[in-house]
């Protein structure tokens, strides 16, 4: 199978085939106002801006943040790079059922590579506005800063 053959463009956006295919849980990820969204591009940052975050909304729980932090700050695409519908761990089968879990009841602190048009319709439509902080816009600032 050629390379090639392993990416398709959904909304404009080069995927990995396996991505596309669990668009739907995406798009229909149930979000509310006081969840925190860590996004940006790969390679940004985004796992200690996740654990700042995560230390920041759980009010410094030291005693909390020895739990990995796959574990307290999911990231929405783990399942999709794995495509596993089978594995024991549901953080790795289905991270956005996952999310909803152990969410249920509190605000989620998630992290995700995404693109805009790629999160979930609830954010898109702003229905719910968690918070959030695009990616160009922490591009602007970089260039501002240099």
């Amino acid at each position: 199978m050629s390379r090639e053959a392993e990416y398709v463009t959904h909304r404009g956006v080069t995927l990995m085939k396996q991505f596309v295919k669990y668009q739907d849980k995406m798009d229909n990820m149930p979000v509310r106002d006081e969840d925190v969204w860590v996004t940006g591009i790969p390679k940004s940052g985004t796992r200690w801006a996740s654990e700042l975050v995560w230390m920041i909304v759980h009010d410094l729980d030291f005693e909390g943040a020895k739990e990995d932090l796959t574990i307290r700050v999911p990231f929405t695409e783990l399942f999709r790079l794995l495509d596993n519908p089978n594995h024991e761990d549901l953080r790795f089968r289905d991270t956005i059922q996952y999310v909803v879990q152990k969410y249920d009841k509190g605000p989620a602190t998630v992290k995700c590579h995404m693109p805009w048009v790629l999160l979930p319709k609830q954010m898109r439509d702003f229905e719910k506005r968690p918070k959030v902080r695009n990616s160009l816009g922490v591009s602007f600032s970089f260039y501002i800063f240099i």
